[in-house]
């Protein structure tokens, strides 16, 4: 009982977080950016602390990208990482909100976002929290909950 306790414990922090980011997003969408909403919040420690973006939420090594030479290739798996922060911060994006927030920023050697864009959704598929977009249905999703939760015993 106390394992399965210990592994929801982060659960409720991870939620509490993902609503925080979204009424900050949803409160600067609503006034277009001005006025000030009041919030600050900052980046996630993903994108600021030096580490790989995405590299908290999978192993950013096991993702497959296209490159000729390591450092090619580190820079499409950073480019894949930084689309699943922000697939995890707002829970759901377009292909063009991929875009418009992260190709300048992360180009990956790639000179067409649309070539860019190629490579990231390859390596977003090969994440297991992330629901890609389906035929028809361009919104990609992201699994705010971590692996398996099972069902906890009853106290009968």
């Amino acid at each position: 009982m106390n394992e399965l306790a210990t592994e929801l414990s982060g659960v409720e922090n991870e939620r509490l977080d993902a609503f925080a980011r979204s009424a900050v997003r949803q409160t600067g969408e609503t006034f277009d950016g001005s006025p000030e909403s009041g919030l600050d919040y900052e980046l996630p420690a993903d994108l600021d602390d030096g580490e790989r973006p995405g590299e908290a939420i999978t192993d950013l090594d096991a993702i497959e990208v296209p490159g000729h030479d390591e450092t090619l290739i580190e820079r499409r798996r950073i480019a894949v990482g930084a689309a699943l922060v922000f697939l995890r911060d707002r829970e759901e994006a377009k292909r063009n909100e991929f875009i418009e927030a992260l190709y300048e920023e992360y180009p990956a050697g790639y000179e067409t976002s649309e070539t860019w864009w190629d490579c990231v959704k390859a390596g977003l598929r090969q994440i297991d929290r992330v629901f890609p977009a389906r035929e028809g249905r361009r919104v990609w999703r992201f699994n705010t909950t971590p692996g398996r939760v099972t069902r906890l015993p009853s106290r009968d």
